[in-house]
């Protein structure tokens, strides 16, 4: 996964099959960075498919309330999901993280998480 700061929004960009370690990888590169805690999120998932199942999604919210910290400038994740069965699981993701302090809203083209974020800067 390739991890891309823009102005407004870190980029996550996969090209290949995603799995749960993939995910988890790119996590732990993400909350390491300051630009995380400053920016909101998109990641796209453009390669064949994610091989993702129903427990690896709850692991992967755990994973994340348990190492994201409590306050940020930024509220907003886009995930872009290129095929159906993507955009089944990453909306099944979304509808979990629904505690978490980010919102999550899925789209099916990069232009359109793009406007998204642009509704709301990340700075107060």
């Amino acid at each position: 996964m390739k991890i891309i700061l823009k102005d407004q929004y870190v980029l996550v960009n996969s090209m290949d099959v995603v799995d749960y370690y993939d995910i988890i990888r790119t996590l732990g590169k993400l909350l390491a960075m300051a630009e995380f805690h400053e920016k909101h999120m998109i990641w796209v998932f453009s390669g064949d498919r994610l091989n993702l199942s129903y427990p690896d999604l709850e692991k992967i919210k755990e994973f994340v309330i348990t190492h994201q910290p409590s306050s940020f400038n930024a509220n907003k994740t886009a995930i872009v999901a290129k095929t159906g069965l993507q955009r089944a699981l990453v909306e099944m993701y979304a509808s979990l993280r629904k505690e978490l302090p980010r919102k999550i809203k899925v789209f099916s083209d990069l232009e359109s998480a793009e406007n998204w974020i642009a509704e709301c800067p990340p700075y107060p």
